[in-house]
């Protein structure tokens, strides 16, 4: 296992095996868990009678395998020994949020519940961007009576997904407290509601819900209208019954970069379904949305809690937690995820420092302004050292009309805050 050097009392970050790192810690130490780990979208399907029995060994049942896309990363869930070394280091009434796919949310459930977790809730992340993997089967008829026959037509093996479950986990409180008196003894045990109510158009708190959408017109108008693709109800229902949801788009661009733009990529990848070359210097395929991040960090966790990813990523849940005021504790076995995501975190708490701000959208527009300053003041260098070089000048005029967009765009950020 090898850890980073540079870790602070508020931020550790570790190379290797999670469960090695989490070895290292001592019992009842995280306050909370936030994990978008794998979603064992297997080529294989779960033998449950064989898993079972590996559990009551006390073993892990690693299915083998390919996951989506053939990435063998993806290829299983979080094992059974893990689940037991993440209750071992919680507090006691500490929560687990892990998000998952639908067709094995099954299979991690229970593996939670085995290690010995009690399941409280499933959060349901809903958006109208998902891509479907279904294969038409007429497609690759070649028999021309089948063909013909149109037997065929019609026939997929899925649906469109437009969900992503999270499991709410939490470890048993400590043997004869209550919720009060755990929540005062080790500071967890409750969810932190206060922090993430959700303000109505009509300035009215509300209550969240267990549903979180992108805020697409199309999920929207599902809940709110009420329409054959979602529902029969009437017209501003579900308004009513569901007003306290809570939008959270997936991550665009911007969202994925954000923090990288000092950062020299030394790889790429390619798009995960068409094989399409990505120009960009986060290469993970799956990165949340740091809004959504946030909001469960809120939920999770109190100012000056940790938290724990042991499944980093490219670091959205870390950007998360310090933007939040929370320390910090990142795992992640890939080395090339691990320094996007120390770049994006290091990154963050850079900019945080130098504009003492935590709004993720104004540090976006802060970070460009922050390389626009640099870029400007090598050009203005060159332009005083040749002042003739035409090609200098109109890059600096180039740059300073980008400046001067980008601080537009910090005062509407700013003005709609």
């Amino acid at each position: 296992m090898k850890t980073k050097n540079q870790n602070s009392e508020d931020l550790v970050l570790h190379l290797g095996d999670n469960l090695k790192s989490l070895a290292t810690y001592k019992e009842n130490s995280i306050h909370a868990v936030i994990i978008d780990g794998p979603y064992g979208l297997n080529s294989k399907e779960y033998d449950v009678q064989e898993l079972v029995n590996h559990y009551q060994k006390g073993q892990s049942y690693m299915l083998g395998g390919k996951g989506i896309v053939g990435m063998d990363w993806d290829s299983h869930l979080p094992t059974l020994a893990l689940c037991k070394e993440l209750l071992r280091v919680l507090k006691p009434g500490g929560y687990v949020a892990c998000f998952a796919g639908s067709r094995t949310y099954d299979i991690l459930v229970f593996t939670m519940r085995w290690a010995g977790f009690l399941i409280k809730d499933q959060m349901i992340w809903t958006y109208a961007s998902g891509v479907p993997k279904g294969e038409w089967l007429s497609r690759k008829e070649r028999d021309p009576k089948v063909i013909a026959s149109k037997k065929l037509v019609g026939l997929n093996t899925c649906l469109k997904p437009a969900i992503e479950p999270i499991v709410l986990a939490q470890k048993p409180l400590a043997k004869g407290e209550t919720v009060r008196s755990n929540v005062k003894k080790y500071g967890t045990g409750a969810l932190n509601i206060g922090a993430v109510m959700v303000t109505r158009k009509d300035g009215e708190k509300r209550y969240p819900a267990n549903i979180i959408t992108d805020g697409s017109k199309v999920v929207q108008a599902g809940f709110t209208d009420g329409n054959e693709n979602f529902n029969s109800c009437p017209a501003n229902y579900l308004d009513e019954l569901l007003n306290p949801i809570l939008y959270y788009s997936k991550a665009q661009l911007r969202d994925k970069e954000f923090g990288l733009d000092k950062h020299n990529a030394t790889k790429s990848r390619k798009a995960l379904f068409s094989g399409t070359d990505l120009s960009i210097k986060n290469i993970h395929p799956t990165v949340k949305p740091i809004a959504l991040m946030r909001h469960l960090v809120r939920l999770l966790s109190k100012p000056g809690d940790i938290v724990l990813d042991c499944f980093l990523g490219s670091g959205s849940t870390g950007i998360s937690a310090i933007l939040e005021g929370r320390k910090f504790i990142g795992m992640e076995i890939n080395k090339d995820y691990f320094d996007v995501a120390t770049a994006r975190i290091e990154r963050t708490q850079n900019l945080i420092k130098k504009f003492k701000v935590t709004d993720p959208e104004q540090l976006m527009v802060l970070a460009e302004l922050d390389s626009l300053n640099e870029k400007l003041d090598e050009i203005a260098k060159l332009v005083l050292k040749n002042p003739g070089n035409r090609v200098h000048q109109e890059k600096l005029e180039k740059l300073s009309k980008l400046k001067e967009l980008r601080c537009k765009d910090l005062l509407k950020i700013k003005k709609a805050a």
